[in-house]
């Protein structure tokens, strides 16, 4: 599986995400994150990240030109899936990638957000009742309809955390236009109708969860978020902080985002 990470100016919430995959990732997967710097706070920050966790041999890509950055970044990798994160998700327990070898990608998208207590889609403030789930046959999944499902059940898009042929996305990347992450899920909105009659699947715990504690993106302002600017998370890692994921990890929520206080803690005091 390629794991497909995008991060612009949270070098501290990507520090975070690339520890928890570390803890609660396994199998046969590869990480690439495709990240941007504003200025050189945050260009000094990323050099600290990448530096700290050399050992779990990330490749590494500053963007230049996002969509062209993306599909060349999957052409050259040999995985058979793709799963896409941006930088303020974490792993909260977990995953395995030889749970997804059942899966035909061309009619079935499994989703590693969603699980039974998912009841409330927080970036559109609605509610997001779970649809009937019947047992895959085999284990942690659950099988679902996208097409009769509504909110964040009715999202088989959703580049946070959905899995999907690394084929099919390549050749989707070239035929649209976009220049973020936020504009490529709303570029494959068009696909839609190619997605929804797939077969959903969820875990029976949802294994990512995003914490929504900012904002670096122009598009979706409406969407509810955190009042920790980027600028103050690059003050926080400066000053020797990191997000303590175990503590964030104990955070519950029915939604697959939730709004909340991020808890940190010291890096120099932790070998």
């Amino acid at each position: 599986m390629a794991l497909t990470v995008f991060s612009k100016d949270r070098p501290l919430q990507l520090d975070a995400l690339l520890r928890s995959v570390r803890e609660h990732l396994s199998g046969d997967f590869e990480i690439t994150v495709l990240w941007k710097a504003s200025n050189e706070g945050f260009l000094a920050a990323y050099g600290d990240v990448f530096g700290q966790l050399r050992g779990m041999n990330i490749r590494s890509i500053e963007e230049s030109e996002f969509l062209k950055d993306t599909i060349e970044a999957l052409e050259q990798t040999p995985a058979g899936s793709v799963m896409f994160l941006v930088d303020d998700i974490l792993f909260i327990r977990e995953f395995r990638t030889e749970w997804l070898k059942r899966f035909r990608f061309i009619n079935a998208v499994p989703s590693t957000r969603l699980d039974s207590q998912v009841t409330y889609c927080q970036p559109h403030e609605c509610e997001s009742p779970v649809p009937r789930l019947k047992a895959a046959g085999y284990e942690p999944w659950r099988s679902f309809s996208w097409r009769e499902s509504i909110g964040g059940w009715a999202m088989p898009l959703a580049l946070d955390g959905n899995v999907f042929s690394r084929r099919e996305v390549v050749a989707l990347l070239k035929s649209i236009e976009c220049k973020n992450p936020n504009s490529l899920e709303a570029a494959f909105g068009p696909y839609r109708f190619w997605f929804k009659y797939r077969k959903g699947y969820c875990l029976t715990e949802r294994c990512i969860q995003n914490f929504a504690l900012n904002r670096v993106q122009t598009e979706n302002e409406t969407f509810p978020c955190g009042e920790y600017s980027s600028e103050a998370m690059l003050e926080k890692w400066n000053q020797g902080f990191r997000l303590d994921i175990e503590k964030m990890a104990e955070i519950k929520s029915n939604s697959t985002h939730i709004v909340c206080e991020p808890v940190f803690e010291s890096r120099r005091m932790i070998a």
